[in-house]
């Protein structure tokens, strides 16, 4: 997704649906909000639900993971991937 194509009213719709989704995930601080908008940035915003970054989806419907553990593992994903 390139952010810099939206105007700002656009860009405040899609963070404010990010935080929404994110919140559904159990990711309800400012840094994990800010890191699922990240992801979906970089990823599209149905990062979560799509067969290539399946691995997303499964780390934020795991219910034993706390918000932080999930940014956790979806960053150290990101960084460990390549």
């Amino acid at each position: 997704m390139q952010v810099g194509s939206l105007s700002d009213d656009e860009l405040l719709v899609r963070i404010d649906s990010a935080a929404q989704s994110a919140e559904c995930y159990g990711l309800v601080t400012e840094a994990q909000v800010c890191a699922y908008l990240e992801l979906e940035i970089v990823h599209g915003q149905d990062f979560d639900m799509t067969a290539n970054t399946f691995w997303a989806g499964r780390v934020l419907r795991n219910p034993r993971l706390s918000g932080d553990q999930k940014v956790e593992a979806l960053e150290n994903y990101e960084l460990f991937r390549g």
